[in-house]
Parts: C-alpha cells; sequence; structure tokens
C-alpha cells in the first residue's frame, strides 16, 4: 500500500488459540491440498485447514512453502463477486470511523503466519481513492491481546508504519519469541525505543482504552479467525474465501465500488 497505508489507526487464516509454528504447517497443507484440487477445490478446502492447533517443528519448511503458494497464486480476472460466496453480508452492521469513505478494516494478528504473507500484496494495494484503510488486531486470548498491545504502543509513539512490519518479521523470518512485555521491550529497545518509555505507554490508559475497544470490535463483527476483513461495517470477506491472495484484493476493490456508488 501506499502513502494511503500511512493513514490507518489477515487466502489462509489463523483462528482463536492457534500457535505459531502450527499456522505455518497449516500454510503448507493449504499449498497441497490446491496442487490436489485445483483452485475450485483448492478454495473449497481453505477454509477447512485454518484452524491451527499447536504442534511442534516443521515451521521453517512450512513457511517456505507457503511462500511458495503466493507466488504461484494466480492473477485475479475482474469480475462481478458472488454474496455468500467470496463475501458475506453482516445481519447488523457496524459503525465506522472514516467518515464519508469507505472503510476497509483488517483484523489481524502479529503471530498469523497468513496475516504476514498477506503483507506485501498491502504494501502494493493501491487503496482507491473513496476508501481509507485501517487495522485492528485482534484479542481472541491472552498472547493474542499482548500483541495486539504493541500495536497500540507503536502507534501511540508514532513508530507504527516503521515498526510494524519489523515485529511481523521478528516473529516470523526470526522466529523470536517475543511473549511478555519484558521480552518485547527489550526487542523494541534494539530500534530506538528506550524500555522505559516503552513500558510506560504499556501501562497507559490510552492503549488500554484501545486494546478493550479492539476487543469489543472483534465480538461485534462475530470474528473467528484472521486475517478477515470489514468492508464500511456491512460486509465481511477473507483470503480464505478465494483462491488467491490476488484475487483477494480484487473482491476488496469490488466492495469498495459497491459502496461508493
Amino acid at each position: 500500500m501506499k502513502a494511503a497505508r500511512k493513514t490507518a489507526l489477515t487466502t489462509g487464516g489463523a483462528a482463536a488459540g492457534g500457535g505459531l509454528a502450527a499456522a505455518w504447517v497449516k500454510a503448507a497443507a493449504v499449498f497441497r491440498l490446491r496442487r490436489r484440487g485445483g483452485a475450485a477445490g483448492g478454495a473449497a478446502r481453505m477454509a477447512a485447514v485454518f484452524c491451527p492447533g499447536w504442534r511442534r517443528g516443521g515451521a521453517a519448511r512450512a513457511m517456505a512453502v507457503a511462500m511458495l503458494f503466493v507466488l504461484a497464486a494466480p492473477a485475479a480476472v475482474a469480475q462481478d463477486f458472488v454474496e455468500g460466496q467470496h463475501y458475506q453480508r453482516l445481519e447488523q452492521p457496524q459503525p465506522t470511523e472514516t467518515g464519508d469513505k469507505v472503510e476497509v478494516r483488517e483484523f489481524f494478528w502479529y503471530g498469523c503466519p497468513h496475516c504476514y504473507v498477506l503483507e506485501p500484496y498491502l504494501d502494493n494495494w493501491q487503496v482507491p481513492d473513496s476508501a481509507q484503510f485501517v487495522r485492528t488486531p485482534a484479542t481472541f486470548n491472552e498472547l493474542w491481546t499482548t500483541h495486539a498491545r504493541v500495536y497500540y504502543v507503536l502507534q501511540e509513539m508514532g513508530r507504527i508504519d516503521e515498526l510494524h512490519p519489523v515485529f511481523f518479521d521478528a516473529l516470523h523470518k526470526r522466529q523470536l519469541r517475543l511473549n511478555d512485555a519484558a521480552s518485547i521491550a527489550g526487542f523494541f529497545e534494539g530500534h530506538g525505543i528506550p524500555a522505559d518509555k516503552f513500558q510506560s505507554a504499556w501501562r497507559s490508559l490510552l492503549v488500554d482504552t484501545r486494546v478493550g475497544k479492539a476487543d469489543k470490535a472483534v465480538r461485534a463483527y462475530g470474528l473467528k479467525s484472521v486475517p478477515s476483513f470489514a468492508v464500511n461495517g456491512k460486509y465481511l470477506v477473507a483470503p480464505s474465501m478465494v483462491t488467491s491472495y490476488a484475487e483477494f484484493i480484487e473482491v476488496l476493490n469490488y466492495l469498495i465500488a459497491l459502496e461508493a456508488r
């Protein structure tokens, strides 16, 4: 995403309670299923495999296979997408925060490999002028909530655009275990944030409030996994509903155009 991404306040998904290594194993499973069943068969199977449980080993191999899957994904063809197949309409629309712009809200988790693999697509996405992209970290359990707090601390300190990808890389590329305030503060000290200032922001009322708001949003949208995207508070769409990440971006653009009419 270009400059539009800097105005910001998850094919696959990590389910609530999922672990990092197991999620990469599931990403590899998707690649194998796509190879056996083709694009249509792979799409139908994708949702079934994205409910990761904690397993040991295989994370590095799975990550490499997942990246091959992304590189091999076919380019999406412009088309009309089908409600109930490529996206879902919410029974209860949710409020948005982007004024007259169509809100595109990503729900993600730093530990989710599918969110991580999706990042380059979001980086390169030319967000339509009629839309605004925002993020909400998901809070399904204690670890996810800890990582949600990282997002809001970096946001409060004005370092989110710079350090958001750095933290993603630390968990996935470097395989660091950053699961508590002390280890996370130590990590960011190496990136120019004094540990005492990081800890102060970590405990701040502002960060507490934003984490609480994120938790309410996750519940209001009825989310079960990430990455999930809400478009204008009316539609939910996830990469697991399509056959490639490129097609997923096309679905977002389609829904934006639908709402901008």
